[in-house]
C-alpha cells in the first residue's frame, strides 16, 4: 500500500466544489450516485473550485463532461477532510453521494 500524501492541515474555504469528466457509458456515473466520489487509483478525490476550471480539466480528455456539484461545507461537518493544493485544486477523502448533485 502506498503512503498517502502528507498534508498538515485539513480545511475548506468554499461551500461548493466541482468534479468533472464523468463517463456515463463506463458506469462511473451510476457508481457515483450509489457510492459517492471515491479516490479509486488516486490517493484523494480531486476537485475544482469553480465550474470554468472543472470544464477546462474535463476537456483534456475525450468524452462528455458532466459537472458534479459537491456540498463541501456539509461534507466537512461530518468529518470529510479537504486539502488545498496548487492551481485551485482541492483534494478530499471519499465524499458520500448525499453531498453530490448534478
Amino acid at each position: 500500500m502506498r503512503a498517502r500524501i502528507a498534508n498538515p492541515r485539513s480545511r475548506y474555504g468554499k461551500k461548493t466544489f466541482y468534479k468533472n469528466r464523468i463517463s456515463e457509458l463506463s458506469g462511473n456515473f451510476n457508481s457515483i450516485i450509489v457510492n459517492g466520489l471515491l479516490p479509486r487509483a488516486r490517493q484523494y478525490v480531486h476537485l475544482s473550485t469553480d465550474i470554468e476550471a472543472a470544464l477546462q480539466v474535463g476537456s483534456r480528455r475525450k468524452g462528455r463532461v458532466i459537472i458534479l456539484k459537491v456540498q463541501a461545507q456539509e461534507a466537512f461537518k461530518i468529518g470529510i477532510q479537504f486539502f488545498k493544493e496548487e492551481n485551485s485544486v482541492w483534494l478530499s477523502d471519499a465524499i458520500p453521494s448525499k453531498y453530490i448533485f448534478v
